[in-house]
């Protein structure tokens, strides 16, 4: 097998081989007659996760650099791609390897399968728990506001991901794991408005207005088809530069950037882009901010990222009022000649 690593990626192996041998020597030293026994496991255990900061501190300090504006992290350091630091898992899983065979060897070995398949399990229950808890308490003003409006509301919804699962492009920040779910009306036009978040992607809030006809796929960017804030920060976290109000600090991006506004103003059929997409809709895109917004089916599409404050209440509704009277500028003939009955339903719909 050929070791593959970045810089001094190849102290990662070194380090947690290092934390296992000074695991099992301060356990011998301490049980020198009852070696190996659970309580030499047990000790074993605690000296791996001790040290696990120390080789989380290690990476931190080859990985990350100090800037006026907070750590930067550059990950060139890696080991089979990883960063350095993120061998702190090596340490903790080789804690619950010697803790399992203590548990097994003091009990059962079922005990001891017991330990090592449920602690992963019930550890991973517990962080999404609580990473839920701390999500949804960002976006605590839309539960109110949907009780006040006599609009819907729920914490999260799986299968509101699976909606738009399947797209030429893959998957988009709109489909992963809704949460913070708003479901309404507004100007005669039922919408729902969310809030999802990826590891790629980071945060975004999605508002899908649910149209009575199914279109084909277009993109609208607006007259002069200018990339959005949200996606230069985006493409700014992929090459880990800051990015300030004049533009992102990595030349990368701002090719990326450079190219993006090279694309053409709309995208998809040309006949339903014509028809669709006249100067009148390109300028209310423009005029009402709402720039890169496209149909998917029956649906209406607008998502922005948010970063690191999330989408307010205020400015969700004002977002989901402004799409759905763009829905209503559609030009005449449009559904006519183009709408077919849609194949999908309308999320959380009013009972």
């Amino acid at each position: 097998m050929v070791i593959r690593f970045t810089g001094a990626g190849c102290l990662a192996p070194l380090i947690a081989i290092g934390c296992v041998f000074l695991g099992v020597a301060v356990a011998g030293n301490l049980f020198p007659d009852a070696f190996p026994s659970p309580a030499a496991g047990v000790v074993i255990a605690a000296v791996l996760l001790v040290t696990a900061p120390v080789h989380w501190w290690i990476g931190r300090a080859l990985n990350s650099t100090v800037t006026p504006q907070g750590r930067v992290w550059h990950d060139s350091h890696t080991y089979f791609g990883a960063p350095i630091q993120k061998g702190v898992g090596v340490n903790i899983a080789f804690a619950l390897i010697a803790v399992s065979i203590a548990a097994g060897a003091a009990t059962s070995p079922i005990v001891g399968w017991a330990v090592l398949v449920g602690t992963p399990i019930v550890a991973w229950l517990v962080w999404a728990s609580r990473a839920d808890g701390a999500r949804l308490r960002t976006i605590e003003d839309r539960k109110p506001l949907a009780a006040e409006r006599g609009w819907r509301y729920k914490n999260s919804d799986a299968r509101l991901a699976t909606r738009w699962k399947a797209r030429e492009r893959g998957r988009l920040p709109y489909t992963a794991h809704p949460f913070g779910i708003v479901a309404g009306e507004l100007n005669g036009l039922p919408f729902t408005a969310f809030d999802s978040e990826a590891t790629d992607w980071g945060r975004y809030t999605t508002w899908a207005v649910h149209l009575p006809l199914a279109y084909p796929k277009i993109v609208v960017r607006g007259p002069s088809a200018p990339p959005s804030p949200g996606f230069a920060a985006t493409l700014d976290t992929f090459f880990g530069s800051a990015g300030g109000p004049g533009g992102p600090s990595s030349p990368g991006v701002a090719d990326l950037l450079a190219g993006m506004a090279a694309q053409p103003e709309v995208e998809g059929d040309a006949g339903f882009a014509a028809a669709l997409a006249t100067p009148e809709m390109r300028q209310a895109t423009q005029d009402w901010g709402l720039q890169g917004w496209l149909l998917d089916g029956r649906d209406l599409i607008l998502y922005r990222r948010y970063h690191p404050t999330p989408c307010a209440a205020g400015e969700l509704v004002a977002i989901a009022e402004r799409l759905t009277a763009l829905a209503h500028r559609f030009p005449p003939g449009v559904a006519e000649r183009y709408g077919i009955t849609p194949t999908t339903d309308i999320p959380l719909a009013a009972r």
